[in-house]
């Protein structure tokens, strides 16, 4: 098996994926994280 084609193929689908990325909705999980904390809430993560 040709471990550095696949390495290069590998890195290269998630350099595709990061490129898609909203960073809108990493500001506003940041915002709503921060804002639930200085509530003093509690943020559950399920999956």
């Amino acid at each position: 098996m040709d471990y550095k084609k696949y390495f290069f193929l590998y890195a290269d689908s998630i350099s595709e994926l990061l490129k898609k990325v909203d960073t809108n909705l990493i500001n506003d999980s940041v915002n709503l994280i921060a804002n639930t904390k200085k509530n003093k809430n509690k943020i559950y993560i399920v999956g």
